[in-house]
């Protein structure tokens, strides 16, 4: 009985991993262990990640609107309406790109350090968990912006907005990233590495917290550098 019941587990399909890592977890991981996935997990993310990128066209233009009319300010020259909508798409299709790209470079950092804590699992592996566990935030993210649409407000479960008053870039970057979605996928991310890795859960924490870290280093180092730039 058991021997079925977890054959009928690994046979999991990639659109049932991605409907049950939301209230299953547990299993999910178990099926990525024993067959993990990273195409069609990929291209789901990237085809989400456009939808939202698409979804959010508008406060895109209106961002680019206000910098253009700086610049137009200064230099004097005429920005048309075109030009911004064909910013706004190449802005709409980077994001989407970089999305998309995000859990490769987090499923590659959580690898190297499981190899330090004595991780037992495949990179291929540590980027289906990584992978998997990510519709979660984008699914927080499109449910974020249908009800905001519908409120016709700003709607958001991070601390960047819970808590009002803050004017320092670095810190609001950082609470911004200190969301409810981020810390369930995250909780997902230490469930799945431990399973497959077969470590401790310090260790699998570790193994996601310290590529989260790093993550929003980098944000608050290009931000940096986008404001030495002012």
């Amino acid at each position: 009985m058991d021997q079925v019941e977890n054959t009928n587990v690994n046979k999991m399909g990639v659109f049932e991993r991605i409907i049950k890592v939301f209230y299953a977890p547990s299993k999910v991981m178990e099926a990525i262990k024993s067959e993990p996935k990273i195409l069609i997990p990929w291209l789901g993310l990237l085809i989400f990640s456009m939808l939202l990128s698409f979804m959010n066209m508008e406060a895109v233009k209106e961002s680019l609107v206000q910098s253009f009319m700086a610049t137009q300010a200064q230099t004097g020259l005429e920005i048309t309406e075109g030009y911004i909508q064909t910013m706004a798409i190449v802005s709409a299709i980077t994001g989407s790109l970089f999305l998309s790209a995000i859990p490769f470079i987090t499923g590659l950092l959580a690898h190297v350090v499981g190899l330090i804590v004595g991780g037992k699992g495949s990179v291929k592996k540590s980027l289906s968990v990584v992978m998997t566990s990510m519709y979660i935030t984008l699914v927080g993210s499109l449910l974020t912006m249908l009800v905001s649409m519908g409120l016709n407000t700003q709607l958001t479960f991070s601390l960047g907005y819970a808590i009002p008053g803050i004017t320092n870039l670095s810190l609001k970057t950082i609470l911004m990233s200190v969301e409810v979605f981020t810390i369930w996928a995250l909780i997902v991310n230490t469930i799945g590495m431990k399973k497959v890795h077969e470590v401790s859960t310090v260790k699998a924490f570790l193994m996601v917290f310290i590529p989260q870290v790093l993550y929003i280093a980098l944000s608050l180092i290009g931000i940096g550098a986008a404001q030495s730039m002012m």
